[in-house]
């Protein structure tokens, strides 16, 4: 990075102040010793490269970076027992949250545990489930959690991923169907342009995944496809 840039952003981060504005109303000014003004791209970049190196700590296991949110996958045994796996990836997991409190401690960036969640991914019936901590607390353990816009399942399965989004994708189409009426059919690029703005993203949504699905679960979406290009 060249040298002038570093002095600018240096400058840029000096005697920061903060105070709240209300009506003609205002706090008085707090002098701020650590961090960047929100809602500046600038704060946004620095804070990227602040954590850009995140991942390289957890370097036994796979991990994804998205902004500040950081997901870490530990893997068991297909030749041990369940039981045997849960201890195994107690082991891990320890391991994982010492790694990350120390990340949390250099950085001087504290780590929400109360957003903090695992899951378990098997195929038995019933299990127990690992005891994780970070630090005194507990780890909560769901059933399923959203990562980037997909529902991830203990089992899984898309099945009910697959459900939400053709639900959206009929409410786009009525809505859109109540417009169609007002367009007569020689104005179609318009009905196109509606229909790549609004509905196109959530069949994207499901062929980014088209692959994971059962043959059936692939048939009623090309349905679902068919019907709504052919009736733009």
């Amino acid at each position: 990075m060249p040298l002038p840039l570093i002095k600018w952003i240096y400058q840029w981060l000096q005697e920061r102040t903060m105070s709240i504005h209300h009506g003609d109303s205002q706090s008085k000014i707090l002098k701020l010793h650590v961090g960047a003004p929100q809602g500046s791209v600038i704060a946004a970049t620095l804070f990227r490269i602040h954590i850009h190196f995140l991942p390289k700590y957890f370097f036994r296991f796979f991990t994804h970076l998205f902004a500040d949110d950081v997901a870490i996958l530990l893997k068991g045994s297909l030749e041990k027992t369940l039981s045997q796996n849960i201890i195994e990836l107690e082991k891990q997991a320890k391991i994982a949250m010492h790694t990350l409190l120390s990340f949390s401690e250099n950085h001087l960036l504290p780590v929400n545990v109360k957003k903090t969640k695992a899951m378990l991914v098997h195929t038995a019936v019933s299990s127990s489930q690992p005891k994780i901590f970070f630090q005194i607390q507990r780890i909560e353990f769901v059933q399923n959690f959203k990562y980037l816009g997909v529902e991830i399942r203990v089992k899984l399965g898309w099945g009910n991923y697959i459900k939400a989004r053709i639900l959206k994708i009929r409410n786009v189409y009525n809505t859109l169907k109540q417009l169609f009426r007002q367009i007569p059919i020689e104005l179609i690029h318009i009905r196109k342009k509606l229909f790549y703005a609004f509905g196109l993203l959530h069949f994207i949504w499901l062929f980014m995944t088209w692959f994971y699905f059962t043959e059936i679960q692939q048939n009623e979406i090309e349905h679902i496809c068919v019907w709504t290009t052919y009736s733009i």
